[in-house]
């Protein structure tokens, strides 16, 4: 379930009189840690790997698609062939018996 994050506090101090995080503040970044995904969020070695991984996946997805666009080819080729032959055979029947 995403988590949705409420408006940036800006008009409240970001520190308190003490100098921690202002209630506000850690109230906003409590959400917003769990907004990007909390403990269960991506590493920064996972987040720079994810281009790589990215493209891998969309190279893999080409690949697949040149070889579907091959077998259609071929497919393709096979069935002009069939609709030639079976054209030729109908024109066959249409002229008749030689006599």
């Amino acid at each position: 379930m995403a988590v949705v994050l409420p408006p940036v506090p800006y008009k409240a101090p970001v520190l308190d009189a003490k100098g921690y995080l202002a209630p506000a503040w850690t109230a906003w970044f409590k959400q917003f840690f769990l907004r990007i995904g909390g403990t269960s969020a991506l590493s920064n070695t996972e987040l720079a790997d994810l281009p790589a991984l990215e493209l891998a996946a969309v190279e893999a997805r080409v690949t697949a698609t040149e070889s579907d666009i091959a077998a259609l080819q071929l497919l393709t080729t096979s069935q002009g062939t069939t609709i030639s032959t079976h054209t030729t055979q109908i024109n066959d029947l249409n002229q008749g018996p030689v006599l």
